[in-house]
């Protein structure tokens, strides 16, 4: 009796079937974790709550508050008087760290006169690092399709065209 030969064709057609299997894998699981690490995705609406408090024993304003936008997005913090809008009683950045961020401006005791005060919060596109563009826009462009739930949007077309959120609060100090 002569041996049954197996077709070497059928065996490479198998191995290669799998070895294709694998490889199609292989390839997309790869694509899958280039595009995770790609370009990140944000949906709105953005929220920038701002708090005003005050801290007499450092004498300082805390500002501060809950937000979604990206990590690591410096914000622009201004406090000033409402009866004198134009003096500015301190000015700082702020980092949003884990949806949220805060920051203190000290004040001289004998700068402080009874009165309003409000806090200012703006994200701007200015000095931004490259996912927080990648959300807001090189220009703040994307704001306004992104929506706001908490804050405003102000759009500035001199010296340069910008848009930006800004969020605010106030207090009264006797």
């Amino acid at each position: 009796m002569v041996p049954r030969r197996r077709s070497l064709w059928k065996i490479d057609w198998g191995v290669g079937c799998v070895r294709r299997l694998v490889a199609g894998l292989l390839i997309l699981l790869l694509a899958l974790s280039l595009g995770a690490c790609g370009e990140k995705t944000f949906s709105g609406p953005l929220r920038l709550a701002v708090e005003l408090s005050l801290d007499a024993e450092e004498r300082a304003f805390v500002v501060g508050g809950d937000t979604n936008v990206p990590e690591g997005a410096k914000l622009m913090v201004i406090v000033q008087r409402v009866q004198a809008p134009f003096l500015v009683v301190g000015m700082a950045d702020a980092v949003v760290a884990k949806g949220r961020y805060e920051t203190r401006l000290p004040y001289a005791e004998d700068a402080l006169v009874p009165g309003l005060y409000q806090a200012l919060v703006s994200l701007t596109p200015l000095e931004q690092n490259e996912d927080v563009l990648a959300v807001i826009g090189a220009e703040g462009e994307h704001i306004p399709e992104l929506g706001v739930e908490d804050g405003e949007i102000v759009e500035q077309d001199q010296p340069v065209k910008l848009v930006y959120l800004h969020g605010w609060a106030m207090i009264e100090v006797e």
